[in-house]
């Protein structure tokens, strides 16, 4: 049985003119999971996840179920609740899970979350259920501090110590902005217990051109005998005239010859039919030549959802381009995501997907707020969507203009200014799902994997 992935909204947009437009968004209450037989296109049933909501539309509870084959029945294996402030602001999020031992529900992970405003801080606390003491105990703590842009700018993370019953520091970081509100990068450090200080750890420089578009990042590494900071790494990054990017570059620098050496690079293009390909390699140091390693298909209709994921690897042996997986995304007349099926284990011999999934949903339309038309523009270009954990999304504006960054309940989770150029935001807090970047005269869509 495959762990659902929780998908928590998809959006209908219902015009395209500008201006103001209803929005309609799906909030989903069932996702239902299948398997196929393999080789054949017959499916079966193996899991669902039902979503139930407050009121004002926010997620109360999901709860995961397995289904039972033989007699045709649903066990519930995980709960997870949510709890909001006045403000519909997350508070806490605790899961229990079904024990077959106990016959019983236990605890097993919460988080919860705190807010202040002078200055904009969140603070989100991690914590396990210990059935040895009856109780939750804490594992880590993150503290976040935002500027008025909504940039995060600093942070600490803390580490629960048993021993002492208390929190204790674990890493911190800093990062500046320029005017633009560009990342310029910031240091890290790691706390030393038994010098009781902060010892830094990883620095990070970057820079953009003239259409504040990111073309390097230096990564720097600590050294404790000469106190001083040494190369590590460095990634440069190369766009076309419509500053779309066509190459992402990274060095590793060898202190042994005090020269960067090619490590990884990718290189995009973009094709008619709506159609981006990706290619990665890797630097093969004993030929000096850059070597096949994967490559990525992204199909997009003309609404710019995107349609079909299509993943090779490149195997030396054949010397050939093989299937990795494959997903096709469905979408109804309303551009409302309602299946998604997945393909991997390709069987060379016999020219299939050996194991195939499928995610049904079963959504309620439901609106959540009167805003501007959200579509394609010319002048606000938003990156990368769909925005990978542990990336910043970065929304290039023509113009200095205020944003809020919306779910999609209209609830509003960030704001702030964005600057002419190219901004970044840093949500790797936020749950996965399907936001709204709201600006002075425009609405984005992105969806947050």
């Amino acid at each position: 049985m495959h762990k659902p992935i929780f998908l928590l909204f998809l959006l209908l947009i219902l015009s395209a003119k500008s201006g103001f437009s209803q929005t309609i968004e799906c909030r989903v209450d069932t996702m239902n999971y299948y398997e196929y037989f393999p080789g054949s296109q017959l499916k079966f049933l193996t899991s669902r996840l039902i979503n139930t909501y407050y009121p004002n539309n926010l997620l109360a509870q999901q709860i995961s179920q397995s289904y039972d084959q033989t007699d045709n029945s649903f066990l519930s294996t995980q709960i997870v609740n949510h709890h909001y402030d006045e403000n519909d602001s997350l508070i806490e999020r605790a899961s229990v899970q079904w024990s077959t031992t106990l016959n019983a529900w236990v605890g097993s992970q919460k988080q919860t979350y705190e807010y202040s405003s002078t200055p904009p801080k969140k603070i989100q606390s991690q914590y396990f259920w210990s059935q040895g003491l009856n109780t939750w105990v804490g594992t880590y703590k993150f503290h976040k501090t935002f500027d008025a842009n909504g940039n995060d700018i600093e942070g600490l993370t803390q580490q629960y110590n048993f021993s002492l019953n208390q929190w204790i520091n674990y890493s911190n970081y800093v990062v500046t902005y320029d005017a633009n509100n560009n990342n310029l990068g910031g240091i890290t450090q790691s706390w030393n217990s038994a010098t009781n200080s902060w010892v830094n750890n990883m620095k990070s420089t970057r820079s953009y051109n003239p259409q504040n578009n990111i073309i390097l990042e230096v990564y720097e590494n600590w050294d404790v005998n000469s106190n001083t900071w040494k190369n590590s790494q460095k990634i440069s990054y190369t766009y076309n005239a419509e500053q779309k990017i066509t190459e992402r570059l990274v060095e590793n620098w060898n202190t042994n010859l005090s020269l960067w050496i090619n490590h990884q690079r990718r290189i995009y293009s973009y094709l008619p039919g709506n159609t981006e390909v990706n290619t990665f390699y890797v630097w093969d140091i004993n030929s000096s030549f850059w070597v096949n390693s994967t490559r990525g298909t992204d199909i997009y209709n003309e609404y710019g959802n995107q349609i079909e994921d299509f993943n090779e690897v490149w195997v030396d042996s054949s010397n050939s381009w093989v299937n990795s997986n494959l997903t096709y995304n469905f979408y109804n007349s309303d551009q409302i995501r309602i299946a998604r099926e997945t393909n991997y284990g390709w069987n060379q011999a016999f020219g299939y997907y050996e194991d195939r999934n499928y995610q049904e949903y079963i959504c309620t339309p439901v609106e959540i707020m009167a805003m501007e038309d959200i579509s394609k523009s010319e002048d606000v270009v938003l990156f990368p969507n769909p925005l990978p954990h542990g990336e910043a999304l970065t929304i290039k504006s023509p113009a200095e203009q205020h944003y809020k960054l919306i779910n999609g309940y209209g609830t509003v989770m960030l704001s702030g200014k964005l600057n002419a150029g190219l901004n970044s935001l840093y949500l790797d807090d936020l749950p996965v799902g399907l936001y709204i970047i709201q600006m002075n005269t425009q609405s984005v869509k992105f969806i947050k994997n």
